[in-house]
């Protein structure tokens, strides 16, 4: 009969575990959804989040901007010719840099004149328009 009893409260104590499971699994699903709807949302603005940290140098920074917003293959790999293909661009473009204050030496200096850039092609083309924020928040 003992035995039973233990039983019992083991059944027990898996339903419990099994429900704060099954509760933990809901939270982390609503969690997972919340940040696909808003991926979703940022996508249909046509908004990108770029890690701007993960570009070594200046030509991987520009390697992966032509890359990402389709840009010209005649594309320069300057502020000059980024200003080029994004004054005259129909269709908005919205980033976002995020990580601004973790970039090496290298982007560190390069990074004002980027954000310089953005100011005033928003200016020229409302379309396009850019963050710069240390840190990235979901």
């Amino acid at each position: 009969m003992g035995n039973n009893l233990n039983n019992d409260k083991l059944s027990d104590d898996r339903l419990s575990n099994d429900r704060l499971s099954n509760d933990r699994l809901s939270n982390d699903k609503l969690n997972n959804d919340k940040f696909n709807n808003d991926r979703a949302n940022d996508d249909k603005l046509g908004k990108l989040r770029i890690d701007i940290s993960l570009f070594k140098s200046i030509d991987a920074f520009h390697d992966f901007i032509k890359e990402i917003l389709t840009l010209s293959p005649h594309y320069g790999k300057n502020l000059d010719a980024l200003w080029d293909e994004l004054s005259v661009r129909n269709e908005p473009v919205k980033l976002v840099f995020y990580n601004c204050n973790q970039v090496d030496e290298t982007l560190s200096a390069y990074l004002p004149k980027l954000k310089a850039l953005f100011e005033a092609l928003h200016l020229d083309n409302e379309g396009v328009e850019a963050k710069f924020i240390d840190e990235l928040v979901i």
